[in-house]
């Protein structure tokens, strides 16, 4: 068992086979709503790309899934962006050199994060938790939608499986649990017992998955459905971005996608009567720990190799830098000037865009390189169509040396947004690469002096000093300790 389904382990006990005295379970109620105010910025540059075509931005979507609810504003586009009604989703006409994005407001409400929390916590402690209201009927209209036919594969692999943990472990069968403590208990076992955690930046089959005994939060995902649905209890995959303070990057093929503040994340929801739509995010504590903002959900899952191919050759024929984020109330209205000028978050997204651009045309090699590349975008801005143009140039100096093996990092960077009273710097950046031969992880270790002009009068200077991994991390890997410590975090303060 991992470290982490440890650390769940600890928070959600006492001991699995003490079960305390059953406990009537709270009905939710409209009047304890809990309501976030969130921005997503979505905003990308094409470097290369075989042709011009139109393509969509991934876009928050209206969503109701009581006791949730997401309404979404889309409230301002640049660039080769387009809002298509039809299919309520941002259009982009994408070519080489290409770039655009939008602002969307979004209100998230329902269910409180910390109630959510206890009705998790009450399931898995108490096998008969909320039983009382097993003998409620599910609504036709939603057991048509989101209870399925489960694959064989799952009902005859993992169903037993999860039987057999709870036998052990818990001391009871399925049919003498709650529908709630019965689907807690299966989102545990899938992602802390059954399944262990390794990312992939392309999808995998149920069968590689099940057989591996490894996948990422989509993997998880499908198969926690069809558990439940052999169990009879709707269910669904939720798709879009958890909200949390964590910022990374992820390259797929020749491509780069920026994530800040917004992890990409699926889990599952199952509906119960007595509580309606129910987070089992045991991952990444999506409307549990941490809020949501809902892209959309899915009961399909079943991935073939086609698609999985198709996912590649996409990524064959395009290279791009695009950008993810969410910004909190506070943050927007900083970096807006309180909405009274939306396009200085364009021109904010638009710049770490094209720095990131211009690193990926200048990496070299060799025992001692240095390349320079600059890379230029300009973006129509509104109102009155309005341009900006945004340089960025970047110099890199690179030096490997022996015994011990160590790749010599400079960077020199400048990006301008021309029109504007900022220019941002960064004179010295020195990376360290240290190259260990266990499983092929590579250390990075940077110290970083960075001067950044506000205006013409002051001037902020900080260092940062951190370590990370090289290599590709999805962001579910690192929300997962990011929810550890935040659940025990909250258990304390509790």
């Amino acid at each position: 068992m991992k470290l982490w389904a440890l650390l769940l382990l600890a928070l959600l006990a006492p001991p699995l086979a003490a079960a305390p005295p059953v406990a009537a379970a709270p009905v939710y109620a409209a009047g304890s709503d809990q309501c976030f105010e969130l921005y997503f910025v979505n905003a990308i540059y094409f470097i290369n790309s075989s042709g011009v075509f139109q393509g969509f931005l991934e876009t928050p979507v209206n969503y109701t899934s009581p006791p949730y609810r997401q309404e979404v504003h889309v409230i301002y586009l640049w660039g080769n962006a387009t809002f298509n009604s039809s299919e309520e989703a941002v259009q982009l006409s994408a070519g080489n050199g290409t770039a655009g994005g939008f602002v969307a407001r979004i209100r998230i409400c329902g269910r409180g994060l910390g109630e959510a929390y206890e009705i998790l916590k009450k399931a898995f402690k108490n096998p008969a938790y909320g039983k009382e209201y097993d003998s409620r009927p599910i609504p036709s209209n939603v057991s048509k939608k989101y209870l399925l036919k489960p694959m064989e594969v799952v009902a005859e692999k993992v169903k037993p499986e999860f039987e057999k943990w709870l036998r052990r472990e818990k001391g009871v069968e399925p049919g003498e649990m709650s529908r709630i403590s019965l689907a807690v208990d299966a989102a545990y076992f899938i992602y802390a017992v059954f399944i262990e955690y390794s990312p992939s930046a392309l999808p995998r089959t149920m069968e590689q998955v099940i057989e591996s005994r490894r996948g990422d939060c989509d993997d998880m995902s499908r198969i926690l459905v069809n558990l439940l649905w052999s169990y009879g209890i709707p269910a669904k995959i939720a798709q879009g971005y958890v909200y949390l303070n964590l910022s990374m990057q992820s390259p797929v093929g020749r491509s780069l996608y920026i994530f800040r503040d917004a992890g990409p994340h699926a889990f599952v929801m199952a509906y119960v009567p007595g509580f309606g739509w129910v987070s089992l995010d045991f991952l990444a504590g999506s409307m549990i720990i941490y809020p949501f903002i809902f892209e959309g959900e899915t009961v399909y899952t079943n991935i073939t190799e086609q698609q999985v191919e198709e996912v590649v050759e996409m990524h064959r024929r395009h290279v791009f830098v695009q950008m993810m984020s969410i910004l909190g109330r506070e943050e927007f209205e900083k970096l807006s000037l309180g909405g009274r000028d939306l396009s200085r978050v364009a021109l904010w997204a638009m710049s770490r865009i094209m720095a990131r651009a211009a690193e990926l045309s200048g990496v070299g090699g060799g025992v001692a390189t240095t390349v320079t590349r600059t890379r230029t975008v300009t973006v129509t801005l509104e109102p009155a169509g309005e341009t900006r143009t945004i340089t960025v140039v970047v110099t890199r100096v690179t030096t490997v040396t022996a015994s011990p093996v160590r790749v010599i990092t400079t960077i020199a960077r400048t990006v301008t947004a021309s029109g504007r009273t900022y220019v941002t710097t960064v004179p010295v950046v020195t990376t360290v690469v240290k190259v260990k031969p266990i499983k092929s992880l590579v250390t990075v270790e940077r110290t970083a002096t960075v001067t950044t002009t506000v205006s013409t009068t002051k001037t902020i200077t900080r260092t940062v000093e951190r370590s990370s991994a090289t290599t590709y991390i999805p962001p579910t890997l690192i929300v997962a300790a990011a929810i550890v410590v935040a659940a025990v975090l909250y258990r304390r303060r509790s």
